[in-house]
């Protein structure tokens, strides 16, 4: 197989050839001259909408369009002779075809293409023409916005823990003044909007969740984060126990603790029987 490079034959039809194996056909027309002409076996073309109208159906973006190769070529200055492999994209057998550029002053004037086109150049059916909507005087329905989210306690941004006044400014001057609102907002705009990581946007919105269970605020919240939970549905499959044992132990190892006291494992039961009764229900977008 020869080596495909602008400077193993002339950079016309380089560009021509690169832009019909890569099924880009702009890039392919846009070194044609105006009055370039193609003979070929799916049709004989004179003028780059003549040949745009014979080559697209072979480079539409379609399942059955083929893949080239050059296994061979040469060249005087003028002519150059590619000798172009073609494969189906599901095993079909190679279709072996001499393609010969004629190109001058940096432009291709004429091309021909010999050889089998191939059951694999089949032009696609043509998809139907959308039918028009018919005229009416009614105004179009109003759409409400909607999302699919756990409702419950709705809190101020600056209750999350770790959320400070300098973030709480951001997210406040981006409409994102309540936990409601972070809940719904992705990772990567409360990160953009901040400035802080995404893993850190990533804590504050599990606890946002974990504030919306009643009997769970902001200090609360952050111990169930750090004890592993990082939202109400992971919660729910948790045992009580274990969760409670993280959470001291995580505030055991950065020697301080929650209002002084020890989290039980009475009280993640309670929050965890609560957070058990919890399911996602459509609603409308917290107000921004």
């Amino acid at each position: 197989m020869a080596t495909i490079g602008k400077g193993v034959y002339a950079t016309a039809v380089h560009a021509f050839f690169d832009g019909i194996r890569n099924y880009d056909l702009p890039s392919a027309l846009a070194v044609l001259a105006d009055d370039a002409d193609l003979q070929s076996p799916w049709g004989n073309a004179r003028g780059k909408d003549a040949i745009q109208s014979v080559l697209g159906p072979l480079v539409a973006p379609s399942m059955r369009r083929p893949s080239f190769t050059i296994a061979d070529l040469s060249g005087d200055g003028h002519v150059t002779t590619l000798s172009v492999s073609m494969s189906g994209r599901f095993g079909k057998a190679p279709v072996r075809q001499a393609w010969r550029v004629l190109h001058l002053h940096g432009k291709v004037h004429h091309i021909v293409i010999d050889g089998d086109a191939g059951d694999v150049l089949a032009a696609p059916e043509p998809e139907p023409e959308p039918e028009p909507e018919a005229e009416t005087d009614e105004a179009p329905a109003a759409v409400s916005a909607a999302y699919l989210d756990f409702k419950g306690d709705v809190d101020d941004i600056i209750d999350i823990e770790g959320i400070g006044p300098k973030y709480a400014e951001a997210l406040k001057a981006a409409g994102i003044e309540t936990t409601a609102r972070l809940c719904y907002e992705s990772v990567d705009r409360v990160a953009e909007i901040t400035g802080a990581p995404a893993k850190t946007a990533a804590g504050w919105k599990s606890m946002a969740e974990l504030m919306k269970i009643p009997g769970v605020g902001g200090q609360y919240a952050e111990s169930l984060y750090r004890g592993g939970v990082t939202g109400i549905v992971d919660f729910q499959g948790k045992d009580a126990k274990a969760v409670a044992d993280a959470i001291n132990a995580y505030f055991d190892g950065v020697k301080t603790t929650v209002q002084k006291n020890k989290i039980t494992e009475k009280r993640v039961a309670g929050w965890l029987e609560a957070a058990k009764a919890m399911k996602p229900e459509e609603q409308p977008v917290p107000a921004a």
